[in-house]
């Protein structure tokens, strides 16, 4: 996402990326959204600058009724917003024959996705 200051003063934008699970077969309730990560800019007058997120597998986890975290196959959508105006949404389908604990991942994570 590229970000561009066009005011006359300087200023500072965030940018959220946040999780949301679809289709995905989880017993406990799914959250509507969770925030991944944010990176915040400062922008001087008349600048740009590229915001890039690289997340992992393991930031898709969803936690378990018995507390475990797990990779779970579906739909999973990314978004990138920066809390107003346009916002950047990416989906992702996880295969995988059954879920998946996250500390079993931490040892194969090489599987991410850049916006």
């Amino acid at each position: 996402m590229t970000l561009t200051n066009t005011g006359s003063r300087e200023g500072d934008e965030v940018v959220f990326i946040f999780h949301q699970p679809l289709h995905v077969e989880v017993s406990s309730p799914l959250p509507a959204k969770q925030l991944i990560s944010f990176e915040r800019c400062n922008l001087g007058r008349g600048t740009s600058t590229q915001v890039t997120f690289t997340v992992s597998a393991s930031e898709l986890g969803l936690v378990d009724d018995m507390g475990n975290t797990n990779l779970y196959p579906g739909l999973h959508v990314l978004h990138v917003s920066r809390g107003h105006g346009k916002v950047l949404s990416q989906n992702v389908t996880v295969q995988v024959s059954e879920p998946l604990l996250i500390e079993t991942l931490l040892d194969h994570d090489s599987n991410a996705v850049y916006i």
